[in-house]
């Protein structure tokens, strides 16, 4: 945690009395999730697919259909009548039945022909039909029980799924670069106190000197050394302030979701990254299995197959029963024609046969899709590979980063140690120059910055596991509100 005397040293750098408020990095996440664009950018996205995916399933609806002419005039043997008239109207709906194939119609239609030409004696009576007509149709080889009917309503699940994957991907990377944008703001913060640090140490070391200059206890190149130091130094510290300035704007303008005009101080309390509870071996079981990318991978991998299962099933000859069941009337008055519709209700019976002789349109569909559910199993094998080696080296250099600090950290106390040292021995006049002690804080000064760029570097590389594992996926509940 943040010292009070590093805040007051801040707040004076800064040239402000405003009171210096901490963030932490789960407020920053939780706030920015709730904000920022990207997350209304990737939810209107997955509805998009939803929606698009839907579209699929207008396999299953009712549609209805009607048509209507009228033919002025009439021909017969070479006789015109421009007197007659024939109108037709038909009307009717129709449905396909995906669990088993069916076809099913129903239609009502109106004819009638009036003024027809005739041919010497012979008057053609005016005419008016009514039929109302069942059509149903069963296929029997290829579409039975509607295997390819149901073939968009099987892709419409699996790409609600590839959808829902996708948009918990995009919310995962928008957390993870959350967090490391989070790492290196507290980076910033901690590499300017430790300058600060140093520049202050500087500033009574300048004031001690210049006293002994007076009583002539030390050498003027001695201040003219220290001077020079601490010249460096609130260098390093406007750098290194005009740096953590610029990463505060960003962390305010980011859990905003735009600008933001506060001017109000903020700093960030000790990054708390999650440490997977995982060994390496769980994590390698969870990747295979569980994770979203093998979820990925895997649905990828069932589109791909059931393209095999339905071109497969398109090599199929077609082979369709059908019946029909009509109620028709004919005669010469309308009036009557709609009085007596189904004096006549003939019943047809029937079966349709076809059968490409090469049939090689879906004969290469067929292999085509096969390759291609090859391809993506083997997409799969890389993805898993890439994935298990990427869990590897992340679990590796985590290993090596940890005995990093424990060496730098003891480097860091035998630095400070010297420089102690150092220092009690200019004054005690042992040391005829103040360069070596200013050598030793250079050393400690470079030791302590590794030390904080190493934990910052460990803290990066949680973040990557974390990702991997899709800990921020449980952890902020990513996508889990609209699956």
């Amino acid at each position: 945690m943040k010292t009070t005397l590093q805040l007051i040293a801040l707040l004076l750098g800064l040239g402000t009395a405003a009171t210096a408020t901490t963030l932490d990095l789960e407020t920053f996440v939780v706030t920015s999730l709730k904000n920022h664009p990207h997350i209304q950018k990737s939810e209107a996205e997955y509805f998009s697919s939803l929606k698009q995916n839907m579209a699929l399933t207008g396999i299953k609806d009712w549609n209805l259909f009607a048509n209507a002419s009228r033919v002025y005039g009439a021909s017969l043997f070479g006789i015109y009548e421009e007197e007659s008239r024939t109108t037709a109207i038909e009307a009717g709906v129709n449905k396909i039945f995906t669990q088993t194939g069916t076809r099913f119609g129903v239609s009502g239609s109106r004819q009638s022909t009036l003024s027809q030409p005739g041919f010497g004696e012979i008057v053609i009576a005016d005419n008016y039909v009514y039929e109302y007509e069942f059509s149903i149709t069963q296929p029997l080889l290829k579409n039975a029980m509607g295997v390819l009917d149901k073939h968009p309503l099987i892709l419409k699940d699996f790409n609600d799924r590839l959808a829902s994957v996708v948009y918990q991907e995009n919310l995962e990377t928008f957390v993870s670069s959350l967090v490391a944008k989070f790492i290196e703001w507290e980076g910033s913060y901690k590499d300017l106190m430790i300058f600060q640090s140093q520049a202050e140490k500087l500033r009574k070391q300048v004031a001690l000197i210049s006293k002994q200059l007076r009583r002539g206890a030390a050498e003027q190149l001695d201040l003219v050394l220290a001077k020079q130091s601490l010249v460096s130094k609130e260098n390093s510290v406007l750098a290194q302030r005009s740096k953590f300035e610029n990463d505060t704007r960003k962390i305010k303008n980011t859990m905003l979701g735009g600008l933001s005009r506060d001017e109000d101080l903020l700093t960030p309390d000790d990054v708390a990254v999650v440490e997977p509870t995982m060994t390496k071996t769980e994590a390698f079981d969870y990747i295979q299995s569980e994770s979203l990318i093998a979820d990925l991978a895997k649905t990828n991998e069932s589109i791909a197959a059931q393209f095999v299962s339905y071109t497969s099933a398109q090599t199929a000859p077609q082979l369709d029963l059908f019946a029909t069941k009509a109620y028709q009337s004919s005669q010469g008055s309308d009036a009557d024609a709609r009085k007596q519709v189904g004096e006549n209700d003939p019943i047809t019976v029937g079966v349709v046969f076809t059968k490409p002789l090469e049939n090689t349109a879906a004969k290469n569909s067929k292999s085509s899709a096969e390759y291609t559910l090859k391809a993506s199993q083997e997409t799969t094998k890389l993805a898993m590979l890439n994935a298990e080696e990427a869990i590897e080296n992340t679990y590796a250099e985590l290993s090596y980063l940890e005995r990093q600090i424990e060496k730098m950290s003891e480097l860091l106390t035998l630095s400070k140690e010297a420089e102690r040292l150092e220092l009690k021995k200019y004054r005690q006049g042992r040391s005829n120059s103040f360069q070596f002690v200013l050598s030793a804080q250079e050393r400690t000064l470079s030791t302590e910055l590794q030390v904080e760029n190493l934990k910052r570097a460990k803290d990066h590389v949680l973040n990557r596991l974390n990702t991997l594992l899709d800990m921020y996926v449980s952890q902020y509940q990513l996508g889990e509100d609209h699956e």
